[in-house]
């Protein structure tokens, strides 16, 4: 993992800590990183450690110039509504 992809993962961290989720306690018993990303699933009801990866795939994918729209309709702060 780059220097950069651990920044985005710890950016996550905070953004969830700042929602007021248990990011510690819950990241103790849900070390789940793998995700399926499902259209309609509420970004919230995915893991602690899925919601940090799913962000750093999106800043990958939009490094790369790729199609991020599936993403921007989960995360939260990428709504222009944000």
């Amino acid at each position: 993992m780059s220097i950069t992809n651990q920044l985005v993962d710890k950016l996550a961290h905070v953004w969830q800590i700042q929602q007021g989720l248990a990011v510690v306690r819950k990241a103790l018993f849900d070390r789940q990183y793998h995700y399926v990303l499902e259209q309609g699933k509420l970004f919230l009801n995915y893991g602690i450690e899925q919601q940090a990866q799913m962000v750093q795939d999106y800043f990958i994918q939009k490094q790369r110039g790729q199609n991020c729209q599936a993403y921007e309709a989960c995360i939260p702060f990428l709504s222009p509504k944000a």
